[in-house]
């Protein structure tokens, strides 16, 4: 069942890149709302880190390292695209969101630790 587990996830993870890529490369309609675009990138990369973690089992700094240079190769093509502009703040809300959902993990395997020891202590 896990092999059917990590091929399940790493279908959903290369469409991921497909749709995220297809949404930085070509052009969109911009917002009133300032700065929503930070936000949309920090977002992405949340779920990009997690669909990293859970397709190829890799650790944190691995996980960082494919945040980093799937943002950093959007930026770079989005300098050869008229309709585009390349933003190292882009890149730096893309790393943020690795960093949440690395922590995030982190804190909920910290969670259910905490509970299962709890729960043990309650068993005796």
């Amino acid at each position: 069942m896990k092999v059917a587990n990590t091929k399940f996830y790493k279908l959903v993870f290369w469409t991921y890149i497909v749709i995220i890529s297809y949404l930085a490369f070509f052009p969109h309609t911009s917002s009133s709302i300032p700065n929503i675009d930070k936000v949309k990138h920090c977002l992405a990369f949340i779920v990009f880190a997690f669909l990293v973690q859970k397709s190829y089992k890799v650790g944190n700094l691995l996980t960082m390292f494919y945040v980093v240079l799937f943002g950093a190769f959007i930026e770079v093509v989005q300098l050869f695209i008229p309709y585009r502009n390349a933003d190292i703040f882009d890149l730096l809300a893309d790393v943020i969101g690795g960093l949440i959902a690395i922590l995030t993990k982190k804190l909920i395997t910290l969670y259910m630790v905490k509970n299962e020891k709890l729960s043990d202590l309650d068993t005796r």
